[in-house]
């Protein structure tokens, strides 16, 4: 079902190594839920389907539920308002859904899972974007990389908005920040030192730069720390290509406008 949010408190693997291979749950689910109208059911309940011991939902709709020790790829949870028990008809843990736990990687597929998995459903990917920067009061673009830093935060285990260039956390960043960050996202070493572009870490330093009205003064700040180099619109074009491309300068010229 689509119509509920779900927080999960996971945990990513010590190991850099294995952190493109798998993300590894913590022993304990967190999960918040909604009624069909995607209302909080404090003092709600809610099981894993076919488990006897029940978990109440606290004063925000969260539960916090203890896994197998076995870590299975998806967890089936049914939960219920705190009133269902006097329902004339009886009827007990309305609400069912599937919970996929495997979720694998940083890529864009996986990125799809998560925001899934937390609830922010839809048609098309950019809607589920756009749904996840609404919820937490971001601006709305509907683009992956503009969300994706919090996204993997959040959802492996991070409170929302918490990662370094996503959402507001770029407010307490300064234009100079940002020009860092752009300049080592030209400049990224890449696989095995090879050399490449962060595209991602491109689109989030041109989201945050116009939110927040900055595209003039990060274009102007970035040509006068960088006068050897190409200007940000032309390392744009040098850059990215395809998509990313046309992404990274809708932002760009958006901002450029304000």
């Amino acid at each position: 079902m689509s119509f509920f949010t779900r927080l999960f408190d996971w945990l990513i693997g010590d190991d850099d190594d294995e952190e493109e291979a798998t993300v590894f749950l913590s022993r304990t689910l967190r999960v918040r839920l909604t009624d069909p109208e995607r209302n909080l059911l404090p003092g709600g309940r809610c099981r894993i389907v076919g488990e006897s011991t029940v978990y109440d939902l606290d004063g925000e709709g969260i539960a916090e539920i203890p896994l197998p020790g076995w870590c299975p790829s998806t967890i089936d949870v049914e939960w219920e308002p705190y009133d269902a028990a006097s329902d004339p008809s009886g009827a007990r843990f309305y609400w069912e859904t599937t919970l996929d736990v495997s979720v694998m990687s940083a890529s864009d597929e996986a990125c799809q899972q998560r925001l899934d998995n937390l609830g922010f459903c839809g048609p098309s990917l950019s809607e589920r974007v756009t749904a996840y920067e609404t919820f937490l009061g971001f601006g709305a673009t509907g683009l992956l990389a503009s969300i994706k830093n919090d996204l993997l935060a959040w959802h492996d285990g991070q409170a929302p908005g918490s990662a370094t260039g996503a959402g507001q956390s770029g407010a307490e960043e300064t234009c100079h920040d940002l020009v860092r960050r752009i300049y080592a996202a030209f400049n990224d070493p890449g696989f095995l030192g090879l050399g490449g572009t962060d595209e991602d870490e491109v689109m989030a330093v041109l989201t945050i730069a116009r939110d927040r009205g900055m595209m003039r003064e990060l274009s102007a700040l970035y040509a006068q720390e960088h006068p050897g180099e190409l200007s940000l619109e032309a390392e744009l074009d040098d850059e990215l290509g395809g998509r990313d491309y046309r992404q990274a300068m809708e932002l760009y010229r958006q901002g450029m406008a304000q």
